[in-house]
């Protein structure tokens, strides 16, 4: 899934105009490895609501995106939302049934 961006940001040693949001590519394996990361983040328990969490979304969308949490918390707030609520979106869809998976948006643009 690709995300445009409202402006052109240099996050680490890339600029970017887009963000490619591969969750589809990501593995339970990589799921459980967020939640790890999650929790070390967070320093708490914070299972019982992380799907409603934005630090949960912003930490899967690091590991979909290969750009690391701290350069997607520094996007502007509209861009940083269209991250986290896609991200939320594909994670909420595992709650439904498999007609559900028909529905995709390839493309986010303001």
């Amino acid at each position: 899934m690709i995300i445009k961006l409202t402006k052109e940001y240099d996050l680490g040693s890339k600029k970017y105009k887009e963000i490619d949001l591969k969750l589809d590519n990501l593995t339970g394996a990589d799921l459980l490895e967020c939640g790890k990361d999650y929790k070390s983040r967070m320093k708490s328990n914070a299972e019982n609501f992380k799907d409603f969490d934005d630090a949960w979304a912003l930490t899967v969308a690091e590991k979909a995106s290969g750009i690391k949490y701290g350069h997607l918390m520094t996007l502007g707030a509209e861009d940083f939302l269209k991250v986290i609520n896609q991200t939320k979106n594909f994670l909420v869809k595992g709650w439904g049934t498999d007609e559900d998976k028909d529905e995709k948006t390839p493309t986010v643009e303001a």
